[in-house]
This record gives C-alpha cells, structure tokens and sequence, in this order.
C-alpha cells in the first residue's frame, strides 16, 4: 500500500493558526483478472491468442504479466497503467508433446500490479499435429525395363517437424505394386 500525509492548518480572523498532520496508510487492493481464449483449438504452425481482461482499483497501478506454458516456455511483460484488457499470442512452431494428433496445453497467468497485488488464471488450448504436405508430378507413362525419374515436392507444416521416412509404393495400372 502507499502512506499519504495529509495536513489540516486552521487559522482565525485574528492571524492564528494552527496546524496538524496524520499519514493515511492506503491498503493495496489486488488485480482482478479473467482469461478470454480466442483460439481455443489450433494447428501447428498457428498463432494462439489468449486475451486477459484487468480489473484494478488504481488507475495508476502498472503491471507485470508472467504466462508459463506447460510445454516450459515463461514469458514476462509489462502492461501499463489504465489498461483494460491484453493480449497474449504465440506462436506454436509443433504440438507438444510430439508425435500426437492433439495436444492440450495450458498456459497459468500471474498479474503482478506495482504495489505487489496479484490475481492468477489458468487457461488451455489444444494444438492439433499437422501431416506433411506432399505432391508428385506429373503423372508419366514408361515403357516396360525403362528408368525414370520421379520428382516429388514435400513441405512439413510444424516448423519442427523432421522427415523420418520418405517412401514410395509404385503401381501399375490395375493396382498391383511394382515397385516400392
């Protein structure tokens, strides 16, 4: 909280006065805060964006906002005095944990205003693993005991994704594998 002095001069038609002080000690009063997912469910490679609404009784009253993932990334900012609401984004480069087709992650918020007053909030999105992306072209006729080149293009939607096999299954015509 902050102490205020205050002083009260009291003075007579005659030129007296006289004066006095008391401090009044203003008790800190904590943030309220309350989380607004706005893309509950992503892709990798997406943005998520978590809007926090503030409540504080100051108007003055700056602030530092702490999120911690559970995938173990902290992120720390400054939200200034007045602001109502904020908006937290990031970025998800892979679901996590990899290697599964949807991912819950939750994010716990801490609003710290400068008067040391905090208010904490839980929050959870999914992130949905993407397959890669692939295209062959174009389609060839060969003759029988004829070399060819096949051309394929690949793109991994997660940003960490890594290629862990590349395999190809040649057919002919009726359906029947030829090749592999």
């Amino acid at each position: 909280g902050d102490d205020i002095t205050f002083t009260v001069t009291v003075e007579d038609d005659d030129s007296g006065s006289v004066s006095d002080s008391r401090v009044l000690h203003v008790n800190n009063l904590a943030p309220v805060m309350t989380l607004s997912v706005l893309t509950p469910a992503i892709n990798e490679g997406d943005t998520a964006q978590i809007q926090v609404n503030i409540s504080d009784a100051s108007t003055t009253d700056t602030f530092l906002l702490t999120v911690v993932w559970s995938d173990g990334l902290t992120t720390v900012d400054a939200v200034p005095a007045g602001a109502s609401t904020f908006l937290v984004e990031r970025v998800f480069e892979d679901d996590y944990p990899s290697g599964s087709p949807l991912d819950t992650l939750t994010a716990t918020f801490s609003l710290e205003d400068d008067d040391h007053g905090v208010a904490s909030a839980s929050a959870s999105l999914s992130v949905a693993n993407l397959p890669p992306e692939v295209l062959i072209f174009p389609d060839i006729a060969v003759n029988a005991n004829q070399s060819f080149t096949l051309q394929a293009v690949w793109d991994l939607i997660g940003v960490l994704d890594t290629v862990l096999d590349i395999g190809w299954v040649i057919t002919d015509a009726a359906g029947t594998v030829v090749a592999t």
